[in-house]
């Protein structure tokens, strides 16, 4: 039996209506509605659900970000160390192709010993005579020998062109070496040579002499020459510092007759560094090449 909010607010007529009830009838509690009403309630879910949502959403937008912030980082690291790559090898190539010119230093060189000066023989003695009684001659010193002063000399026309060569074929097992000899050929203006036979081979006794002809490409000669400077048709020449050198080359590459070298003959060694003390002179006739003077290289695997 539910009882109206009437009655419990009037405690006597609670209690009358007690009494009055049959036995064994209970009483109801009143109803009641909550403590917010219903329709709050729902807005105030709905409004949990739309703010998780946001939430949701929000951290998956947080979280592409800072995935695609991470990717273009990356991105930046990758051509910061191509480019430092790229820096070192382009001042390295640098280095090969343009290396300091030392063509106008002077070399001072060792005094040479002074060669012994002859031994004055003594005159013969005369016969003596009555001396006669004269004035005494005074003789004038002799002047004191001035020291001499070092002389100096200048290096010869073609030391610079040397001294590149030499800093070159000390970096021949770089990356791309080739690229720096073809440089070097065209600043200095080379031509390139090769040794394509032997001169009276054929002939029993005879001193066979190695026949050169123009190479057109860096990769297929066997010889630089640079041509002298004022000294018409007469070129410096060298190795090429990118090919080893081999005991074929020293008795078929006509290397014998234009170098001498600390190659043993019938060595098994292969050598892949060459460096050049003095440089073969060549004289260039009509279409002959001819060995005018052999050059020094020293050799080293």
């Amino acid at each position: 039996m539910k009882i109206d909010r009437k009655w419990m607010a009037c405690p006597g007529r609670l209690i009358a209506a007690t009494l009055l009830l049959p036995h064994g009838t209970a009483l109801a509690a009143p109803e009641q509605d909550g403590v917010l009403p219903p329709v709050l309630r729902d807005v105030m879910v709905v409004l949990a659900l739309v703010l998780a949502v946001l939430l949701l959403i929000a951290v998956a937008v947080l979280w592409s970000m800072q995935h695609h912030y991470r990717a273009r980082l990356a991105v930046l690291d990758r051509l910061t160390n191509d480019m430092k790559a790229v820096t070192a090898e382009l001042r390295s190539l640098q280095s090969l192709i343009l290396p300091p010119s030392l063509d106008d230093l002077p070399i001072e060189l060792p005094k040479e010993p002074e060669p012994p000066e002859p031994q004055k023989v003594p005159p013969p003695e005369l016969p003596k005579e009555t001396p006669k009684e004269t004035e005494p001659v005074l003789s004038s010193p002799e002047p004191e020998p001035q020291e001499k002063e070092p002389t100096t000399v200048k290096r010869s026309v073609w030391q610079g062109f040397v001294d590149d060569f030499n800093n070159l074929a000390q970096s021949v097992d770089v990356p791309k070496a080739d690229v720096a000899c073809e440089n070097f050929a065209g600043l200095q203006k080379l031509v390139l040579l090769d040794c394509i036979a032997h001169s009276g081979a054929a002939i029993k006794g005879s001193q066979a002499e190695p026949i050169f002809a123009v190479e057109k490409s860096v990769k297929g000669s066997v010889y630089w020459a640079w041509p002298i400077p004022k000294e018409k048709d007469r070129y410096a020449v060298v190795p090429n510092p990118i090919i080893s050198y081999d005991d074929n080359l020293h008795r078929e590459g006509g290397m014998k007759e234009t170098f001498a070298s600390n190659f043993e003959n019938g060595a098994a060694s292969v050598y892949r560094h060459v460096s050049v003390k003095f440089p073969a002179i060549f004289k260039k006739e009509g279409e002959k090449w001819k060995i005018e003077q052999p050059g020094l290289i020293r050799l080293e695997e």
